[in-house]
């Protein structure tokens, strides 16, 4: 350490960095490389070149539409009375105060990170399902990938945790592109990413459903899909999970979806811009809160309010910005580059209606300016700048797709309330 003076006493500067005891990132709910938790507000995943590239030299454009990049480090295995700990060192800035704790190890002063957050009652109930999928990616990452064999370190990236401030963080990872294989696979690889295109909705929706966590305010727990139930769906089925993916066990959040509706309309303008960026393969994020802030958390009071069915719990009123947005969405143009795309979705839609009748809608969640929510690509190991000129930006289809699906499921409830 070094030293400064104040007021003629010396003391003890802290060290820049500090060692940090990684956890998995149990918000982990798409992927195959295992995501690690450094602190409240930075996660880490294994560095890979074209990847880091993209993250140091991102468009301005798209800045607000990929987490933020906080540099590398290198991750070791250490084995402690016989238990595998996974630890690195970060920037001290990079870990709240709260979560540093000074010990004594081997004679040495060592900076430990851990954590000290507080957790809901509930969360020894969602950890094990929350957590389940990011454990398996580590071990995936040892046994398959080899890391950490004979005690080597690793070299992580880090980057921002998009859900530090959420209570109940819903997610839901889309792989974006009709196309997920670039100019750098091989044969073998892009007959298979070929294939598992052909045979999903990748290649008529242009997104695939690769895992999701959606909170059920009910019963004050999650609900979790991973990869391969993603991969089991046809269109119609897509769009079924992206309805119960904003479903609450109580009422469809059009709010959130309005919100949501939003923010991939400006995406989608700043990938526009963006026209010889090839970003295939990369994978959409939707976030939101799903502890609405007008609820405490459960258990500050009765148990019967969240799903009390009297009248209290069915007298909201719209407001008149909810149903300005409602018309704004529902009037919004169903053009596409692809000419079919329009009519296919269409189709879709009619499927999923149901005989209910008609009824004005009378019932609409609170304003969408309250929602919290959020839209951010991630997993860029792919990323070029040399998209052909005769081509499409791969996203821009899919993202299209994903509007007219959730301006149907929003039209469809207001005329099914």
């Amino acid at each position: 350490m070094s030293c400064r003076t104040i007021d003629g006493i010396y003391e003890e500067e802290p060290e820049a960095e500090v060692t940090v005891e990684l956890r998995p990132f149990k918000h982990q709910v798409g992927g195959h490389t295992c995501v690690l938790e450094v602190g409240c507000g930075v996660i880490c995943k294994p560095l890979i070149d074209r990847e880091q590239k993209f993250y140091t030299s991102a468009p301005e454009s798209l800045r607000s539409f990929i987490p933020r990049y906080f540099g590398e480090t290198c991750v070791t295995c250490d084995i402690t009375q016989s238990r595998k700990c996974l630890v690195a060192k970060v920037p001290r800035e990079l870990v709240s105060p709260g979560e540093i704790n000074e010990r004594c190890a081997s004679g040495f002063d060592e900076f430990i990170a851990t954590k000290r957050r507080k957790m809901h009652r509930s969360s020894e109930n969602e950890a094990p399902t929350l957590a389940a999928w990011s454990n398996s990616c580590i071990e995936r990452q040892i046994t398959r990938y080899g890391f950490w064999a004979n005690n080597q370190p690793q070299k992580f990236i880090m980057l921002e945790n998009l859900v530090k401030d959420y209570k109940r963080p819903c997610l839901m990872d889309l792989k974006m592109g009709k196309r997920q294989f670039g100019s750098d696979s091989d044969a073998e690889k892009r007959k298979l990413l070929e294939s598992r295109c052909a045979s999903s909705t990748s290649a008529t929706l242009g997104f695939r459903i690769c895992g999701s966590q959606s909170y059920q305010k009910t019963s004050d727990a999650y609900t979790f899909h991973d990869k391969y139930h993603g991969r089991s769906l046809n269109d119609a089925g897509a769009i079924e999970e992206l309805r119960l993916f904003f479903h609450n066990g109580a009422e469809l959040r059009t709010d959130i979806i309005l919100a949501l509706f939003t923010k991939l309309t400006e995406l989608e303008k700043a990938l526009l811009k963006e026209k010889d960026l090839d970003l295939h393969s990369a994978s959409l994020l939707l976030i939101y809160e799903g502890m609405p802030a007008t609820d405490d958390l459960p258990g500050a009071g009765s148990e019967n309010d969240a799903h009390a069915s009297g009248a209290t719990s069915s007298a909201k009123v719209p407001s008149r910005k909810h149903r300005k947005d409602i018309e704004q969405v529902e009037a919004t143009d169903r053009s596409c580059s692809d000419s079919d795309l329009g009519t296919h979705l269409d189709t879709l839609k009619s499927q999923q209606k149901n005989d209910s009748s008609q009824k004005p809608d009378t019932d609409f969640e609170p304003d969408s300016s309250e929602c919290k929510v959020d839209v951010r690509l991630i997993d860029f190991a792919h990323a070029s700048e040399s998209l052909q000129k005769s081509c499409e930006n791969p996203i821009v289809f899919g993202l299209k797709s994903i509007q007219v699906i959730l301006r149907d499921l929003v039209s469809q409830h207001s005329i099914t309330k």
